[in-house]
């Protein structure tokens, strides 16, 4: 989930090859590490019976999509499935195998939020600017996948009118996110339900 970036950047930086990290390493890094601490902490707090590797293991394959999952996730809380379904839609870093908007783009929208808050007229992160083409194309990510995880609950809701709501959402965002990772509920979709999710996968 980290991407292949980080992975070259951290061994040019172990073999003496480059002075230190690139700051899209530090980016990716600080946040995935963060997300992960997050919803470690998140699903073992909502999730009595779940160890706190088995937290930390679901939150880290929900971000990788890995599809793997130790525990039953139709057992899980509420709480837990919403956690859930907000790291797959984070997701991993660019150049990586995780699916979501990516972490770039989830810290890009954070300081523009962040920085908005306290009046500043540009936006920075870790004290360096960030450049207006980039915050544009994280804003651009965020709203395209947030209208493609709405139209697929939308029309998910439409055709499966008798299925649970929560249960309908973590699909689609699965789906979306290519999280692999599923409430043992897609066999029970109609017909019109799977193409809606092979679509939005």
């Amino acid at each position: 989930a980290i991407g292949f970036i980080v992975v070259t950047d951290v061994f040019n930086w172990i073999t003496r090859r480059a002075k230190g990290l690139s700051y899209t390493s530090k980016i990716i890094l600080l946040t995935i590490s963060s997300v992960v601490l997050f919803g470690t902490v998140m699903l073992y707090i909502t999730n009595p019976v779940m160890s706190l590797w088995e937290a930390f293991f679901q939150a880290t394959t929900a971000m990788s999509t890995a599809g793997f999952n130790t525990v039953e996730i139709g057992a899980m809380s509420t709480c837990s499935l919403l956690v859930m379904i907000i790291l797959m839609s984070i997701g991993g870093a660019p150049s990586g195998t995780g699916g979501g908007i990516k972490s770039t783009a989830f810290v890009s929208i954070m300081a523009i939020w962040y920085n908005r808050l306290l009046g500043r007229k540009h936006i920075s992160f870790l004290d360096r600017r960030i450049p207006i083409q980039k915050l544009y194309l994280a804003t651009s990510t965020f709203i395209f996948y947030t209208i493609l995880l709405l139209a697929s609950v939308f029309w998910l809701t439409y055709c499966e009118q008798d299925k649970p709501f929560l249960s309908l959402f973590f699909e689609a965002a699965s789906a979306l996110a290519t999280a692999g990772l599923s409430m043992e509920f897609t066999s029970q979709l109609s017909t019109w339900g799977k193409i809606i999710i092979i679509i939005t996968m």
